[in-house]
């Protein structure tokens, strides 16, 4: 599971956590060590902790206590279609920054190199599921 904890190092008592993907059935697992900064909020250094996902997601938190120093909001998915599996309802999503990468591609964004590159990337496309994050297939 791709899930963050923070300990104090002088006692090794988990101060928090973050699971930044419930039910781990895609490939979306953190694709880094998270980053230390310091966040200047109002003229107020905050010591901040800021970890970034392989959809492209930048979640910041507060390294005192985990608090998001950014607004996330637990957003609903379709359930799997597939007998047996049973998917989160809900998913993490930060509401800023913006996220870093494509959350999904449509036909209009494929290769127009030559009109014969597009036909039959759009060939290849129409098959796949491309409607967003989370979205099981």
């Amino acid at each position: 599971m791709p899930t963050r904890s923070s300990l104090d190092a002088a006692t090794g008592k988990r101060i928090c956590h973050f699971q930044g993907v419930k039910h781990y059935l895609w490939d979306r697992d953190f694709p880094s060590p998270p980053a230390l900064v310091t966040v200047d909020r109002n003229g107020r250094k905050i010591p901040a902790v800021v970890q970034t996902s392989k959809l492209g997601y930048v979640f910041v938190f507060d390294r005192a206590n985990g608090t998001p120093l950014l607004p996330i909001e637990y957003r609903k998915f379709p359930a799997s279609t597939m007998p047996g599996e049973v998917t989160s309802e809900t998913q993490p999503v930060p509401v800023k920054p913006a996220p870093l990468a494509r959350e999904f591609r449509t036909e209009d964004m494929l290769t127009t190199r030559t009109p014969e590159a597009h036909e039959w990337a759009v060939k290849q496309f129409r098959p796949l599921v491309s409607q967003g994050p989370f979205i099981p297939n």
